[in-house]
């Protein structure tokens, strides 16, 4: 469904010495409620398109959109510290006075459905409702403590570790002439001093001699 409204009412308002721009689509009732688009974390006004206009078609009520610090044609900002989603959720409270709504559903996508759903867990009393799609969850991060290596050693569920092979023990140099099997010990040693090799014994070749016959006055005839 694209149904084409009314132009854009555009509106600046400056929240803590920062410049944000937003715009409303449909007409605006200071009796109805107010939707409030909240983009996600790379978009802003331009991202929703078509859509405000369908919404305010469909429901009658009026649409709010605004691009948040940082986006859009909103101030620019150098950095987005690691709660920068709380923050904007505890600044939509002043986005909502300087829009003059009284009354809203939020509707969010991403880091705007995040948003959304964390102010509406502390501003009940302005949300009427909010749906948010692709949002996240934030949760604590709690570091992992390990235990002291000396305690999970001692410890009786983790057994302490054995040696599978015992160690090799090593022969100390001989001091003296230099012997070929000095590396040995002393059993096989004495084995190598006694052990002589049998002489390897001489083959005798056998020939097979084969009595052939030759014709009259050859040479092998005796």
């Amino acid at each position: 469904m694209t149904t084409l409204g009314p132009d854009p009412e555009p509106v600046r308002f400056v929240i803590d010495g920062v410049e944000h721009c937003g715009e409303w689509r449909g007409k605006r009732d200071a009796r109805s409620p107010a939707f409030v688009l909240l983009h996600d974390g790379l978009g802003c006004i331009a991202n929703w398109r078509q859509f405000p206009d369908d919404l305010a078609a469909a429901t009658g009520w009026p649409v709010f959109a605004y691009d948040r610090w940082g986006y859009g044609g909103s101030a620019w900002r150098e950095a987005f510290p690691t709660g920068f989603m709380e923050d904007e959720a505890a600044r939509l409270s002043l986005v909502l006075d300087a829009a003059k709504i009284e009354e809203c559903v939020l509707v969010g996508h991403s880091d705007g459905g995040t948003i959304a759903l964390v102010h509406a867990a502390g501003q009940a009393r302005r949300v009427d409702g909010h749906a948010s799609s692709s949002e996240h969850q934030l949760a604590p991060v709690q570091p992992r403590e390990r235990p002291p290596r000396r305690a999970a050693r001692e410890s009786p569920i983790v057994p302490p570790l054995k040696r599978s092979t015992p160690k090799r023990k090593t022969v100390p140099p001989q001091r003296g002439p230099f012997t070929p099997n000095a590396h040995l010990p002393r059993a096989e040693l004495a084995v190598a001093r006694t052990h002589r090799p049998y002489p390897a014994r001489a083959r005798k070749k056998k020939f097979l001699s084969l009595d052939v016959p030759t014709a009259p006055g050859g040479p092998g005839r005796a």
